[in-house]
């Protein structure tokens, strides 16, 4: 979706931006190549920071700024490596989730279509729990647990007892031997967990109402359902559209006609521990008003929405690349108003 990030991104002269997921370059390099601007890369993934050290190397010079880490750790990484102090960009743009390369790399484990180690670390340099780790260490409730909460599966009891089983025969120590047990979502499910990806975006939104200036765009493209959800609570909540505080209902899912024990055992352990998560950073400021329509008054709304429904790909460019079907892109511009979530 890169013509509507840039859209909604516009790119000026003299102004910094942060790509927050590097990965391929497509979206700093469509930044750079816009304005005489810079932009500072962020990747946790040591291959992509190579790649962006390159370009840095090349033609961009100092107008790109590699960053190697973890998102969530935005702000003290652009305030160590770099002079800027927030508030100080200009715009902050996500693509979130695993990339099309990492994807494909087998030797990674993220995909059910290849053989390989099952690892799906996104910083595979790193010292942190590999899947394997995970489906091999951790009892039939946890993983019944990860594989409810992240892929939605209502067999996940089942599930996680069959892997237990067959782990007492042969550790499951690649990808071909997980998917003979488990489908494609659970994949997911493990790599979800791995990387803490939905404790990392909230960190990383909550970065990001602290660095952007007033004025300052946020573009964040997300591809999970859970992804999606908790960007639109976290701009819902800084829009006003949603109390900062309190529990809230997604009227898309309750018309999706599930019954209520299925509901639950997909979104009891998900969005409303997330928004109590929210809930728990956000507890010493003061509530917004629900009223959608009303304005931001002073000192209140830190974010306004570009546009109120989620952007979804072209025909065109789901045709293209199928891997962009699930896209769904919500965008705000931040205000004048102090952070509603604590400093991290």
């Amino acid at each position: 979706m890169l013509d509507e990030v840039m859209e909604r991104l516009k790119p000026a002269d003299g102004e910094v931006y942060c790509d927050a997921t590097f990965g391929a370059g497509g979206y700093t390099r469509a930044i750079l190549d816009a304005a005489n601007c810079t932009v500072l890369a962020l990747d946790r993934d040591p291959g992509s920071i190579k790649r962006a050290e390159t370009l840095a190397a090349g033609s961009y010079g100092q107008r790109l700024r590699p960053i190697h880490g973890r998102f969530g750790n935005m702000q003290s990484l652009v305030e160590t490596h770099t002079e800027l102090r927030a508030p100080c960009l200009d715009g902050i743009v996500f693509d979130v989730g695993v990339s099309s390369m990492q994807i494909d790399d087998a030797m990674r484990g993220f995909s059910y279509r290849f053989d390989g180690p099952l690892d799906m670390r996104m910083n595979s340099a790193g010292d942190a729990a590999t899947a394997a780790d995970l489906v091999n260490g951790l009892d039939a409730e946890s993983l019944a647990r990860i594989i409810t909460t992240f892929g939605g599966e209502k067999h996940a009891r089942r599930i996680a007892r069959a892997v237990e089983a067959a782990r007492v025969t042969k550790p499951i120590l690649r990808t071909q031997q997980l998917t003979d047990i488990v489908l494609e979502a659970h994949h997911c499910s493990l790599r979800i967990e791995v990387n803490d990806e939905l404790g990392e975006l909230r960190q990383g939104l909550i970065a990001a109402e602290h660095l952007l200036k007033p004025g300052g765009r946020l573009v964040a493209v997300t591809f999970h359902s859970l992804e999606e959800r908790a960007v639109k609570d976290f701009l819902y909540r800084c829009s006003g559209r949603r109390p900062v505080t309190g529990k809230t209902h997604d009227r898309a899912q309750r018309k999706k006609g599930r019954s209520r024990k299925e509901q639950a055992a997909m979104e009891a352990s998900s969005i409303e521990l997330m928004e109590e998560s929210w809930m728990a950073d956000s507890e010493h400021h003061r509530a917004l008003s629900s009223t959608k329509d009303a304005e931001a008054e002073e000192g209140g709304a830190s974010f306004t929405l570009v546009e109120r429904r989620v952007v979804r790909p072209s025909s065109t460019e789901a045709d293209r690349n199928s891997r962009s079907k699930s896209a769904c892109l919500r965008a705000a511009i931040r205000t004048h108003a102090p952070p509603l979530a604590p400093r991290m």
